[in-house]
């Protein structure tokens, strides 16, 4: 299946220079989601129940990709997912089906936390698998201390201490609850969720003797 990696990073770089998107949800998380989607798809792919489905990876790894393209925290959302929508049916040599198109616009329209927190799961059909392994891939790159305090840095302009401060704060309260709150549904998803929570509360501890 053809994905045109080039044009697309080359419209999320374009774009993250235009809305000033700082780098918490630049280029390197875009590849952080694009590698954990990888892996649970793989994983999927090789569970005994999953062995007759099959995964549209193209949607899969362009909503991975371009996710956060559409942010409120950045941009106007419902704008941010028109563009994208235009890029992907105008621009030469994408060649995405209407149907792809629609599917990429759904589930970055409803995948972050805080819209699950409010609404619950979607149900997208015969693409909720999609769905989850783009979803749980962004939980799975939240897990990332410095990532954090880099928005609080860059998007907030708070101090380094302050920017911790926040950042123990939030995972207290959100990524340290993601396993708790039931947010994933995939094998590779639960058990990778769990190694990354020990090792960035690990990284807090270290982080708060740093700052003593």
């Amino acid at each position: 299946m053809y994905i045109p990696y080039n044009i697309i990073y080359n419209f999320l770089i374009n774009r993250c220079l235009r809305l000033n998107i700082d780098e918490s949800h630049a280029i390197k998380h875009s590849m952080d989601v694009l590698k954990y989607s990888q892996k649970i798809l793989d994983d999927e792919k090789k569970q005994p129940n999953n062995q007759d489905l099959n995964y549209n990876e193209k949607v899969i790894y362009t909503s991975a990709i371009l996710h956060d393209m559409c942010d409120k925290k950045y941009m106007d959302q419902s704008q941010g997912l028109n563009e994208i929508k235009n890029f992907l049916k105008n621009t030469e040599n994408t060649e995405y089906k209407e149907n792809d198109i629609n599917n990429i616009i759904q589930i970055m329209n409803t995948m972050s936390y805080s819209t699950v927190k409010k609404n619950g799961f979607p149900n997208l059909g015969i693409y909720q698998k999609e769905y989850h392994i783009v979803r749980e891939a962004d939980l799975l790159s939240g897990y990332d201390v410095e990532r954090c305090m880099v928005y609080s840095l860059l998007n907030k302009k708070l101090n380094y201490k302050q920017a911790f401060e926040e950042t123990k704060q939030l995972y207290e309260v959100r990524m340290g609850k993601f396993i708790e709150d039931n947010l994933f549904t995939t094998k590779f998803g639960l058990e990778e969720a769990k190694k990354l929570d020990t090792e960035n509360r690990i990284r807090l501890n270290e982080l708060e003797e740093l700052l003593k």
